[in-house]
């Protein structure tokens, strides 16, 4: 936390982007609230693996993301583009939240996933990373449709 604000990254494939309150996720002045979109909404809970979790096994949107880093250290969350479980060993995710000690993350941002929505959380940011993070570093959820 810098300046007493809620900071991240985002790794996308156009490179490393700081976000925090000053510089928010794109969003879509359409979007509304979850639900006025009928939004589904997926619980993040960390267990003590990487957590490879698929969201919706079909195309879709997330509309917003709320997350909670409880730990003293920084947290990766990985987004894919993938109807199955991610493979972390290979599989490249479509953007990595990098999220800040003792910080939590508020994002509504439209974001279209044309496969499907998983994810991974772990330890490292490389892209292949498999390192567990512990049970309750990471808590939220992801709202979609």
């Amino acid at each position: 936390m810098a300046n007493g604000r809620s900071e991240i990254d985002v790794i996308g494939s156009d490179g490393l982007t700081p976000v925090s309150t000053s510089n928010p996720l794109p969003t879509q002045a359409a979007i509304g609230s979850s639900a006025s979109l009928g939004a589904s909404v997926a619980r993040i809970k960390s267990a003590a693996t990487t957590n490879i979790t698929v969201v919706k096994a079909s195309p879709g949107n997330v509309s917003a993301i709320v997350l909670v880093n409880n730990s003293a250290a920084k947290k990766f969350v990985k987004l894919y583009n993938k109807a199955t479980a991610p493979v972390l060993a290979t599989d490249v995710p479509v953007f990595t939240l990098i999220l800040q000690p003792n910080v939590s993350l508020t994002s509504d941002a439209l974001i279209g996933f044309s496969l499907g929505i998983s994810y991974a959380i772990t330890n490292l940011v490389a892209d292949t990373d498999a390192t567990v993070v512990a049970a309750d570093d990471v808590n939220g959820f992801i709202a979609f449709k």
